[in-house]
């Protein structure tokens, strides 16, 4: 009786350590960030970007998508824009399979912009960018692999807005 009563207070003291330990799936994206961060890629968590109509489920609208991003070498005050994937709400693009999340200012298609986009990953929903910072919004489904090739996808963002804010200057 004495050894079974030792047995629980025993698992009553490792039980809650145990569920400090992350989930496989917490371990991967701990492993994805880091890979990001290694690469200069800042992240961040933001709530699903909606469009125009959007009448989202609330357990949709309440989902979380992670932003990978680099900053600006020189902020401006500029308004920003998102084109996303996630679903029809927005205004049309120039981009088949992508809307505007506000109405754009950007009617036509933008060559290096076309190419960016189709090199881009499956699991990359959002493309955003305003004065500061340019960045891609994605569910982190993906690898290592992934994050590198989104890190120099952002690269290539960053500076096709650099000179399209030092166009307009």
């Amino acid at each position: 009786m004495i050894w079974l009563l030792m047995v629980f207070l025993l698992v009553a003291a490792i039980s809650p350590i145990m569920m400090m330990r992350q989930s496989p799936r917490q371990r991967r994206i701990s492993r994805l960030r880091s890979a990001a961060l290694t690469q200069g890629v800042k992240v961040a968590l933001i709530a699903r970007p909606t469009g125009r109509g959007s009448s989202t489920r609330d357990e949709v609208k309440d989902q979380q998508f992670a932003r990978y991003w680099l900053p600006l070498a020189e902020p401006q005050q500029s308004a920003g824009a998102v084109l996303h994937r996630i679903d029809s709400n927005g205004w049309e693009s120039a981009y088949p399979g992508w809307v505007w999340r506000d109405k754009p200012h950007q009617r036509a298609a933008d060559p290096q912009l076309t190419a960016l986009i189709a090199t881009l990953p499956p699991a990359v929903l959002a493309l955003s960018w305003d004065g500061g910072s340019v960045g891609v919004i994605w569910d982190e489904s993906g690898d290592v692999g992934d994050v590198e090739l989104i890190a120099d996808r952002l690269r290539q963002l960053k500076l096709w807005r650099e000179r399209l804010i030092l166009a307009k200057t």
